[in-house]
């Protein structure tokens, strides 16, 4: 016995000494995203997330992020993102900045651990964490605007996952717990002015639905290739805490993708992908002014994708979107519907330069209202894959 917890102690601190002298190597990636639109002027209701277009000429984004990666074991990330509000003023944000501990080694062979702690996005669907230059249309899907937040869904605090490689693919399950970062990029209150709609009303509700203390949250995502050419993924979400009201909020999700690739796991050829996404949230609420009326609210959405890429460098891709209107006497939200249309182009220059061309057109529903928007996108990228 004392021999083996010799031995057990003896490659604890191996291990140890191998991740506390590493050095660090540094990578620095920038990425830039403007838009022009053809549009309704319907900006103020159709621009859910914080860099969705927002004005007929709009910059989405510069992202400025630096990796670090040690050695195997060790990688940190930091970014800061730039970008015009809808008064045209220049905001900003630090949108993400963690350390993470990965290929922690399990007894036997049952997989590894990852570890980080910081600001993160959380990992809830398919694209709460994925950075604007990665999206794959003009703006953000409508259940992470409106379910999710303006910036998507972050937390300070930590996270574990464990990562389990298969003969075909691989199964993770992660787990965070910490503060929702508040979403702070509303306008002042002498800035209010509600429309006859009741537009302001509206997302004034929305913003005190949205977690902002206490969260915790839950993803599981098994990767499985059939083949070389036939890829599926399957994942389950789940998010509850806090909310504006000082009651709680949660949120439970599904996603399937399906891809086909010519080449197989090798790059180039053409590619065919289809997806379905779902939430149910369910918000509790209290009237502000007369405290004994509470109740709750349930909510679905349900988005669809597919995509047809005929080369690396031309991809057409269609989304239909539907988010569920809410009822209740104080909190309340229309139904939203969007069905888009994109056309892009990607140009890689050299190992780190490359560049992003779209065409989309949207058509949004809001309630009775509907609106047609067309959008230009060109955006630009340096450097290599970040740390996540």
């Amino acid at each position: 016995m004392t021999l083996a917890y010799t031995s057990i102690t003896l490659a604890a601190l191996t291990f140890s000494a191998h991740i506390l002298t590493a050095a660090p190597d540094f990578a620095l990636t920038i990425h830039g995203n403007a838009t022009a639109g053809i549009t309704d002027d319907s900006h103020q209701r159709t621009g859910i997330h914080a860099h969705d277009p927002n004005n007929d000429y709009n910059l989405q984004g510069i992202d400025l992020g630096l990796s670090m990666r040690a050695n195997e074991y060790i990688e940190g990330f930091i970014n800061a993102n730039v970008f015009l509000d809808h008064e045209d003023d220049v905001d900003g944000e630090w949108e993400e900045g963690f350390l993470k501990f990965k290929n922690l080694p399990l007894p036997g062979d049952v997989g590894t651990l990852e570890v980080r702690g910081g600001f993160f996005l959380n990992r809830v669907g398919v694209e709460n964490n994925v950075h604007l230059h990665g999206w794959e249309y003009v703006n953000a899907n409508l259940s992470t605007g409106l379910f999710l937040g303006e910036e998507g869904l972050r937390t300070q605090g930590g996270e574990v996952s464990w990562v389990k490689e298969l003969s075909t693919g691989d199964l993770s399950i992660s787990g965070s717990y910490g503060k929702a970062m508040e979403h702070e990029h509303g306008h002042d209150e002498e800035e209010h002015h509600e429309d006859e709609h009741g537009h302001d009303e509206e997302n004034e509700s929305r913003e005190l639905a949205y977690f902002n203390h206490n969260l915790v949250t839950a993803r599981a995502q098994l990767r499985h290739n059939a083949t070389d050419f036939f890829q599926h993924r399957v994942g389950v979400s789940f998010a509850h805490g806090d909310n504006g009201y000082g009651r709680d909020t949660s949120l439970m999700g599904a996603d399937y993708t399906f891809i086909w690739r010519e080449n197989g796991l090798e790059s180039g050829g053409r590619e065919i992908s289809a997806g379905l996404e779902y939430f149910h949230r369910n918000v509790e609420w209290r009237d502000e002014d007369h405290a004994s009326n509470t109740g709750d609210t349930a909510q679905q959405s349900l988005a669809l994708k597919s995509a047809y890429a005929w080369n690396e460098n031309w991809r057409v891709g269609a989304r239909y979107e539907w988010v569920e209107g809410a009822s209740g006497d104080v909190f309340g939200m229309e139904e939203y519907q969007r069905a888009s249309l994109a056309l892009t182009h990607t140009k890689r220059f050299s190992e780190d330069w490359s560049s992003v061309t779209r065409l989309q057109l949207n058509h949004d529903k809001i309630g009775k209202d509907s609106s047609n928007n067309a959008y230009l996108q060109i955006g630009f990228n340096y450097g290599g894959a970040e740390v996540r």
